[in-house]
Order: C-alpha cells, then sequence, then structure tokens
C-alpha cells in the first residue's frame, strides 16, 4: 500500500586505498574510498559518475576496512532513488577531483540529505590537506585579474579561504595514541 514509511539503516563502508593507513590513521590521516549502503545497496561516487554496487565490492585496490552505522532513514521507499537522481547532476563523473570532489564528498552529500548528518570528519580529512597544496589552476580571467593586481593565484587564495585557518582538532582516543607513539 503506497504512502507507508519504512525504515532502513544506512551504513558508511569504508575502504582503506594505501597500506600506510594502518600508521596514519594513529594521527587521524588516510587514504580512503567509502560508499554508503542503503537496503542492500551501496552507493558511491569515481570518474565514472554515482554507481550503485553490491555491499563491500571495492574498487581495485581498496581493502574493506569498516562499516560504520549512520543512522536510520525512515520514509517512502522512492525517496532514496529521488535523492541519488538529485544528486547525479551535482556529482557528474566529469566532476571527480581527488581533492575538491572525491567520494567521500559523494558519501557526506548522500548522508546529509538522507539523514541530516555528515559522514565522520576524519574519512576525508586527507583531501583537506591535499587542498592546501594542490591547487587547481585559475581560470583565465582571474590569472588576468590577480596579474593586474600583483598577486599569485596560491597565496591569495589561502589567505582569503576561512576554512585554511581554522585548525583541526584531534579526538581523545587519536591524542591518547599519539601520546603512546612518542612514549616508545
Amino acid at each position: 500500500m503506497a504512502g507507508f514509511l519504512d525504515s532502513r539503516e544506512v551504513f558508511l563502508n569504508v575502504y582503506d586505498l594505501n597500506q600506510s593507513n594502518g600508521f596514519l590513521r594513529f594521527v587521524g590521516l588516510g587514504f580512503y574510498h567509502t560508499g554508503v549502503l542503503i537496503a542492500g545497496k551501496e552507493y558511491h561516487f569515481s570518474n565514472q559518475g554515482i554507481q550503485i554496487g553490491r555491499p563491500r565490492e571495492a574498487p581495485v585496490g581498496a581493502v574493506f576496512r569498516e562499516s560504520i552505522n549512520m543512522g536510520v532513514h525512515e520514509g517512502l521507499a522512492n525517496e532514496i532513488s529521488a535523492i541519488v537522481r538529485r544528486l547525479r547532476d551535482q556529482f557528474p563523473g566529469s566532476s571527480y577531483n581527488v581533492v575538491s570532489c572525491n567520494c567521500n564528498h559523494f558519501s557526506d552529500a548522500l548522508c546529509r540529505a538522507v539523514l541530516g548528518r555528515p559522514i565522520p570528519s576524519w574519512v576525508n580529512r586527507m583531501a583537506g590537506l591535499g587542498g592546501v597544496f594542490i591547487q587547481p589552476p585559475p581560470s583565465q580571467e582571474q590569472g588576468q585579474n590577480q596579474a593586474a593586481e600583483g598577486t599569485s593565484s596560491g597565496r591569495a587564495r589561502s589567505e582569503n579561504n576561512p576554512d585554511r585557518r581554522k585548525k583541526k582538532e584531534l579526538t581523545e582516543e587519536q591524542k591518547q595514541k599519539l601520546a603512546a607513539l612518542r612514549k616508545s
């Protein structure tokens, strides 16, 4: 009967993309791929766009790390499909960028749309750090304006970016592990 609400658990499946993640995770870093598991389907994003696959079928080279229960979605059966359709406009394959528009950005957008909450910040922290070092080239117009003003694109962007000045905080668990590493 149409109109009944269903409950679906939503999980964030996290995959290691690098063997050094074991060491990096102690300080809150790592290279991860993620997918969002809802009702037996895992939604993920790559340079091929948004894809739907079987749970825990990682891309080549990725190793399943953990599944994080993100919460329960209560809604109509077709709501998830409608949300994913809307996100396809925001996440075409051509927009994939390892720093600014990756699988973790998509997983975060999907969890926010379905549950109203973000994915854990540590999952995509490395991309945020990469953004500090890897700046996309300015458009031709930006380059001409900055040349006229006498500023470099990287410097101007980092000085004007409020997120750049935010200090990243470690969790208590990360602080304890870091302290243990320093003692040994």
